[in-house]
């Protein structure tokens, strides 16, 4: 996997250098100190994902992200911005950028982000073949982004999930879901609770399915709504009183 590295901190630059080389010894890296350096960069090379300062001489995160827009250089873009640009990254993310971190920011949560990407992209290698299957921990890979790169390979057949002693499963038919299941539930509702799955093991099998179709969504649409119902019941939890108020 190959990551390049665009800022003009020469600390920063060898903070995640070094983080992404002890987690992912086999990836490829390379760097810039600016914007314009990343650009001759990426007019030579591919990558697999950029992470991106916001602000830099000669060419700053915004100009190179219109300039690759313009090129038509896809792929994700990790922005690294300090608190004052926090304009700017939401700018960015307007633009197509993946995420962005405040500096100084977590870089474990930065590394975290930059694996999800990698494991996408080797996800979405590995599908490219009709016959391809696929399987993995939940923990390298979320279902959310399992999914967005079977709907985007607009791939037909069933995701096997089990966590323990439960087990769910999702149909996909060219890359929509069209029905879940999780213990005795069935439809949107098995769906958006396998979502908050953060573990467990899956497995994607290809082929013609048959079930009833019980989910009337896109798959885009499908993930936000499981997102926006997550996050309701997280705020409920955090409502809730305590234990031990009721010992």
């Amino acid at each position: 996997m190959r990551l390049l590295i665009v800022d003009d901190s020469v600390v920063f630059r060898s903070q995640i250098k070094s983080a992404v080389e002890s987690a992912l010894p086999t990836s490829n890296i390379s760097t810039a100190a600016n914007g314009k350096i990343a650009l001759q960069k990426l007019e030579q090379e591919s990558f697999d994902v950029m992470t991106l300062d916001m602000e830099m001489p000669e060419m700053n995160g915004i100009d190179l992200i219109s300039k690759m827009r313009e090129e038509r250089i896809s792929m994700p873009v990790i922005v690294l911005t300090a608190h004052a640009d926090v304009p700017l990254a939401v700018e960015a993310m307007k633009q197509g950028a993946y995420h962005y971190a405040n500096k100084p920011f977590n870089l474990d949560e930065v590394l975290s982000r930059i694996e999800q990407i990698f494991r996408r992209s080797e996800a979405a290698r590995q599908l490219k073949g009709e016959a391809s299957e696929i399987e993995g921990s939940l923990k390298q890979m979320g279902l959310p982004d399992l999914l967005q790169v079977l709907s985007s390979n607009r791939r037909t057949g069933r995701v096997g999930l089990e966590a323990g002693t439960i087990k769910g499963e999702i149909f996909l038919q060219e890359g929509r879901p069209v029905n879940a299941r999780c213990g005795i539930v069935e439809g949107e509702k098995a769906l958006f609770r396998l979502l908050g799955w953060m573990e467990g093991t899956f497995a994607f099998t290809p082929g013609p399915i048959s079930v009833a179709v019980r989910i009337d969504r896109g798959m885009e649409d499908a993930l936000l709504e499981g997102m926006r119902q997550s996050d309701e019941a997280n705020r409920m939890k955090e409502r809730l009183p305590a234990r031990s108020a009721f010992l």
